[in-house]
């Protein structure tokens, strides 16, 4: 555990979680440990649209 976790900061060991898995995700940025990419998700719905927490 501690030896991925150190190559990890590094470079991602892990897949990357698509905006569409069914897997959970950070609610927001990136998981540093596992994941390579960026994820957003709306914090609340408005009426001109979402609120994004990035």
């Amino acid at each position: 555990g501690v030896l991925i976790e150190r190559l990890s900061r590094v470079h991602k060991v892990g897949p990357p979680l698509r905006p569409t898995a069914r897997q959970p995700h950070p609610p927001a940025g990136r998981c540093i440990k596992c994941h390579d990419i960026v994820v957003k998700v709306p914090l609340e719905k408005k009426d001109n649209g979402f609120l994004w927490n990035l």
